[in-house]
C-alpha cells in the first residue's frame, strides 16, 4: 500500500498473511530479514512468539543518510524512516552489518557486541577466475594493445567522472572499459572530454562473458564520494575484481581502508585528480610487474577473507550461538 511512497516495503496485508503462515507452518529456527521492511520484521516477530525462532536482521544500507529519497520532503520524512531502520534492530535477537559504521550504530543503539556480526559482502571466487588479459581480449573485440582501465556499475556512475578526468592526462594509447547502464551525464562528459575513442562504454554487460570483461583490465577502478551513505554502505564491485586478481584503484572511503588493510591489492586515492592520475600512471608504467603481485595478492585475499564459503561459516556460527543462547533462556523459564 505504502510502497509507491518508500515509506515502508513489502507492507499490504496478504503479504503479511502469506509470510506469518510460512513461518508458522515450517517452525525455523532462524528466521533471518532482510532490512527493516514491516512485513518481514512483523513476520520475524511472530516467529519468535509462536515457535521460539530466533529473529535476525539485516543492516545492508543506511538509507535514511541518503541524500536520494524523494518523501524526504513530506514534513518528518526522514525522521520517520530512521525510526523505521531502527526499529528491527532494537528488537531483534541479532544483528548482520555489512560495515563498521554500521556496526557502531548498532551498538550505540544498546546491543551488545556479540550480538552484532560485521559481515562484508562477498567475492565470487567460484564463479570468476584469473583469465589471460590478451585472451580475454580477443574474445571480447577490444584492442589488444596498451593499458586499460575497467569500471563496472550502473547506479551513481557520475562518480566515476573525476577518475575520467585524471585518465584523459594519460597516455593517448591507454583506454577505458565502462561496463554497465551509464548515466547521460557520464556519457556527455566523455564526448566533452574528446574521449570517445578512448573510453568504451560497453553498456549492460550478461554474467556468461563478464569474467572476460573484467579481466581484460590491467586495473579496475571504484570511484565513491565520501558522504554518509558510501561511508556506510559495502562497494559490491570489489568482491568481483579481487576474484579477477586485478589490481584495485579505489576512492579511500567508507569500508575500501578495511579492504586495503587485509593486504597489497592496489591503489587507495583520494578525491583530488591527482592522487587518482598517480595511481594509474604507476599501473601504466609498470602494469606487468604491479598487475601480478598486486593482483595475485587480491585474488588471495578474496579466497582467504571474502569468498561466500568463508562468510558462510560466519554467519553459521553466529546463528549457532544465538540459538543456543535462546534455547538456554527458554531452558531456564520454563524450569
Amino acid at each position: 500500500f505504502l510502497n509507491r511512497m518508500n515509506l515502508d516495503h513489502l507492507s499490504g496485508p496478504l503479504a503479511l498473511y502469506e509470510a506469518r503462515r510460512l513461518v508458522a507452518s515450517l517452525k525455523f529456527d532462524v528466521v533471518h530479514g532482510f532490512e527493516h521492511y514491516a512485513c518481514i520484521h512483523h513476520t520475524a516477530e511472530f516467529a519468535r512468539k509462536t515457535t521460539n525462532s530466533v529473529y535476525v536482521t539485516d543492516w545492508a544500507d543506511w538509507i535514511s543518510v541518503s541524500a536520494k529519497r524523494k518523501f524526504y520532503s513530506l514534513p518528518g520524512g526522514r525522521r520517520y524512516l530512521r525510526w523505521l531502520e531502527k526499529r528491527a534492530k532494537c528488537s531483534a535477537d541479532g544483528v548482520t552489518v555489512i560495515s563498521h559504521i554500521l556496526k557502531d550504530a548498532t551498538l550505540e543503539m544498546g546491543l551488545p557486541e556479540d550480538r552484532v556480526l560485521y559481515l562484508p559482502g562477498g567475492a565470487p571466487v567460484r564463479r570468476l577466475q584469473v583469465l589471460d588479459l590478451d585472451v580475454c581480449r580477443d574474445k571480447i573485440n577490444v584492442p589488444g594493445d596498451g593499458v586499460m582501465f575497467g569500471y563496472m556499475g550502473s547506479w551513481l556512475t557520475e562518480e566515476l567522472i573525476p577518475f575520467i578526468d585524471a585518465f584523459s592526462g594519460l597516455p593517448p594509447e591507454t583506454k577505458m572499459l565502462v561496463m554497465g547502464n551509464s548515466s547521460m551525464e557520464l556519457k556527455n562528459h566523455v564526448a566533452e572530454k574528446g574521449l570517445g575513442d578512448r573510453v568504451l562504454i560497453k553498456g549492460f554487460v550478461e554474467e556468461s562473458v563478464l569474467n572476460e570483461h573484467l579481466c581484460a583490465c590491467n586495473a579496475l577502478l571504484i570511484p565513491m564520494i565520501d558522504n554518509p551513505y558510501n561511508r556506510s554502505r559495502w562497494p559490491n564491485k570489489i568482491g568481483d575484481y579481487m576474484a579477477c586478481g586485478r589490481p584495485v584503484i579505489a576512492s579511500g572511503v567508507g569500508e575500501i581502508p578495511s579492504v586495503f588493510g587485509m593486504g597489497e591489492i592496489g591503489y587507495m586515492v583520494g578525491e583530488d585528480i591527482g592522487s587518482i592520475r598517480d595511481a594509474m600512471t604507476k599501473i601504466v608504467d609498470n602494469y606487468d610487474n604491479i598487475q601480478g603481485y598486486l593482483g595475485a595478492a587480491a585474488r588471495k585475499k578474496a579466497e582467504e577473507y571474502l569468498s561466500w564459503d568463508a562468510l558462510a561459516d560466519r554467519l553459521s556460527d553466529f546463528y549457532g550461538m544465538l540459538v543456543e543462547r535462546r534455547h538456554c533462556a527458554t531452558d531456564n523459564r520454563t524450569g
